[in-house]
């Protein structure tokens, strides 16, 4: 625990040294302006209420998903450089296990990434929460009204899951960062999950086959909460529990696979 311990210290002291975590730091930061004042006036742009309901539900579900790809791919990238430089190797003579070092980066980069998608739900709730509003046909539509600070935490947690799951993936799967950067540009793809869900024909049983993406289960949580008319009654925490399940199974295997890819 004490070697941990002097972990964490040298990571706080390195704080605005160490590149990945600063971009974590002002990640939020950037996101929360964008949520706050950049998107809220395009969006007195569009005329129809029904096709802003929808765009102020993607712009949701989209931007508070992207902690956990960014934190995904930063995690990717360490363990790439640590396995170009070998310094895995320099790390297994020392008092710390690499098991032990790689797993003290998940966990801190997965904190770091849970607390990015609060600060950006709750922020732009209490800063801009308002200019979500929408009135549709004399019904007022509120995306946060049925995200309690409960619901928040939880999909937050579960979420940045499949933060270690994208890095371990591509860190086991690249040989170098060049080969990392197109595995990563390829995973760009998970970034549209959630707009799929919205998608006529993903509105059905069809979106279930979008479930073997470790993001789904989180996205499909997320709009049960704020848009439940597209949850076809499927519960919020069934779909929590689900995709923690999955996740943390995925973590189990892509991790000893990644050690098997080091040694």
């Amino acid at each position: 625990m004490r070697i941990y311990l002097s972990l964490l210290k040298f990571e706080i002291k390195n704080i605005l040294r160490d590149k990945m975590t600063f971009i974590m730091l002002i990640y939020p930061i950037i996101m929360l302006l964008a949520t706050t004042i950049l998107l809220p006036a395009l969006l007195e742009d569009i005329e129809s209420a029904t096709s802003l309901k929808s765009t102020i539900v993607v712009i949701i579900i989209v931007f508070a998903g992207l902690g956990a790809f960014i934190g995904g791919a930063l995690l990717a990238f360490l363990l790439l450089d640590h396995k170009d430089e070998h310094i895995f190797d320099s790390i297994s003579v020392t008092s710390v296990s690499v098991s032990g070092y790689i797993k003290f980066k998940m966990v801190y980069v997965y904190i770091l990434s849970v607390i990015s998608t609060l600060v950006l739900i709750w922020g732009t709730q209490i800063f801009a929460g308002e200019q979500y509003i929408v009135n549709v046909g004399g019904v007022i539509f509120n995306p946060f009204s049925g995200l309690t600070a409960l619901k928040t935490i939880m999909y937050a947690i579960v979420m940045n899951l499949y933060m270690p799951v994208l890095g371990l993936f591509i860190a086991t799967k690249a040989k170098n960062k060049i080969e990392g950067f197109a595995y990563l540009k390829a995973s760009a793809l998970l970034v549209a999950v959630p707009v799929l869900l919205l998608v006529a024909p993903f509105r059905l049983g069809w979106q279930y086959f979008l479930g073997v993406l470790p993001n789904f289960w989180a996205s499909k949580a997320l709009l049960t909460a704020v848009y439940p008319s597209l949850s076809d009654g499927f519960p919020f925490i069934v779909a929590i529990l689900i995709g923690a399940i999955y996740n943390i199974v995925l973590i189990r295997l892509l991790y000893k696979n990644f050690l098997k890819s080091i040694q």
